[in-house]
């Protein structure tokens, strides 16, 4: 039984896994990532929204399970911008400035962008079935 697969359904230079053994989140995201958007929707359903530090999201997984090192968390920030589901501010401090992470999906938003993503790509990749695909 196939239980991975190679789905590039976000930017080009970030290649998305889709693991069919996993559950959840896991299924497109390592599991310090899924932490990491777990973390920015979870402050989003409880605070509303309130930006983030690439540091304070790094400091979050450290002493977890989940630890990644600062630029693999910086990394995956800013391919979160790109994708348009994070959103970057830039706030001066001492030393130079800083980016300041806020998600811009509510978590609802946040599912369906990865569900019709996902529907898309397949839609083009076997275009017999996009009629089936369609959400």
């Amino acid at each position: 039984m196939l239980n991975k697969f190679k789905l590039f359904i976000f930017a080009w230079v970030y290649t998305t896994i889709f693991d069919t053994s996993k559950e959840g989140l896991e299924t497109l995201f390592y599991p310090w990532q899924v932490k990491v958007i777990e973390e920015f929707l979870r402050r989003r359903d409880d605070d509303g929204v309130e930006p983030e530090t690439s540091a304070s999201v790094h400091k979050h997984l450290l002493g977890t399970e989940y630890e990644a090192s600062r630029a693999s968390v910086i990394n995956f920030l800013e391919y979160l911008v790109e994708e348009e589901i994070l959103e970057r501010d830039e706030e001066s401090c001492k030393g130079g400035s800083r980016g300041l992470y806020t998600l811009r999906l509510s978590r609802h938003g946040f599912e369906e962008l990865i569900v019709r993503r996902i529907l898309n790509k397949l839609s083009k990749v076997f275009p017999a079935f996009r009629p089936s695909l369609t959400l």
